[in-house]
């Protein structure tokens, strides 16, 4: 069974990734060109001032300016990746993030 969900999670990552590659002609394979943009050095970390803008772990704490958000939807566009949110709710906002 382990050896089966391997291969169908093989497959699964392969098929995803299957249109960077491009055959020209028969025998000639070349990959596209992918622009790497690495997102974490794009923040602006002095923007909010007033605010803390990372943990204590060194994790960036979003605020709105902090980054470009035009630069962070085509990044994910061309990579065709998603991103979570985590919501941290104490106290008396728990209420209001479970309704």
């Amino acid at each position: 069974l382990s050896c089966v969900m391997l291969v169908l999670g093989f497959l699964s990552l392969y098929a995803r990734n299957r249109n960077d590659i491009v055959v020209d002609q028969p025998g000639t394979i070349r990959t596209t060109p992918v622009s790497i943009v690495n997102l974490d050095d794009s923040l602006n970390y002095q923007a909010r001032p007033n605010v803390p803008t990372r943990t204590t772990w060194n994790a960036p704490i979003m605020w709105e300016l902090m980054f470009d958000a035009n630069l962070y939807d085509r990044t994910h566009k061309e990579a065709n990746t998603s991103v979570a949110m985590t919501v941290f709710a104490v106290g008396r906002y728990l209420d209001a993030y479970l309704h």
